[in-house]
């Protein structure tokens, strides 16, 4: 039987309080992780620490514009010290459905780019320490291959794989693993296709059946992959983007 020694891990998920971010770090709560979580509204960041903390585990959450790189270095710092150090960082954070102009260019650069990277960077000092140091950013198949998302978020997941890979090769003597995973349409009851099911439900069939598997992934196709890249079964994966899309992509730079 596969064991994925995951209990104990301390974990800061940048962009946890919703959605992806936010199952996975239920998924690492449920392994008796101690985990530091932060987001932009303090309202979804109380939400999200009093449903994690129905775990048991040790908690802490944080109101955050993660676009302001400086406070974003400090978060992670003050994440570390709080926890007693820090195995896996988690890059989750991204600006949605930004116009495709100067301001939601930069908007979505500074959070979904810089932001993310200003975290990974800060988490590397105390990765080191880490028996089973692991860095995960959070893409999408939008930065692999078009795929009618707005034009600034999909250049920036592009971005953010390619940063991946690099930063994988450049701490790769230090233990430091680095991946991404790049989810297709995820269904998720309270995100957007749980509300295109409930207002247009002819297009949301329509586009669930578009994928060879006749479905869309479910938050726990996407975490049982972070669970396994973080894991000891995982740990010669290294520099890889991880397609979760069913095989709807067409592309072959996964």
């Amino acid at each position: 039987m596969m064991k994925l020694h995951l209990e104990g891990l301390k974990v800061a998920i940048a962009g946890g309080t919703r959605g992806i971010g936010l199952a996975i770090g239920h998924m690492f709560a449920r392994e008796n992780c101690q985990l530091a979580i932060c987001g932009q509204d303090s309202l979804t960041v109380s939400v999200a620490l009093s449903e994690l903390k129905r775990h048991g585990n040790k908690i802490r959450g944080d109101t955050l514009d993660i676009s302001d790189t400086e406070k974003c270095r400090d978060w992670v710092k003050s994440a570390a010290e709080d926890l007693g150090g820090l195995d896996v960082f988690i890059g989750n954070a991204a600006a949605l459905s930004e116009a495709n102009n100067a301001p939601g260019w930069r908007r979505s650069v500074d959070v979904g780019l810089l932001g993310v990277i200003a975290g990974a960077d800060a988490a590397i000092a105390f990765l080191r320490n880490s028996t089973r140091p692991t860095i995960i950013f959070v893409a999408s198949t939008a930065g692999i291959e078009s795929g009618g998302q707005a034009l600034p978020y999909s250049a920036v997941k592009a971005a953010l794989i390619a940063h991946a890979k690099d930063l994988a090769i450049e701490l790769s003597n230090t233990g430091i693993r680095v991946n991404a995973i790049s989810p297709g349409m995820v269904y998720d009851k309270s995100g957007c296709w749980g509300q295109m099911e409930q207002t247009n439900p002819d297009y949301f069939s329509y586009v669930k059946n578009s994928n060879p598997m006749r479905r869309m992934a479910d938050l726990n196709d996407v975490t049982n992959a972070v669970a396994f890249l973080t894991s000891t079964e995982g740990s010669f994966i290294n520099g890889t983007n991880l397609v979760i899309d069913g095989g709807r992509s067409r592309s072959y730079s996964g």
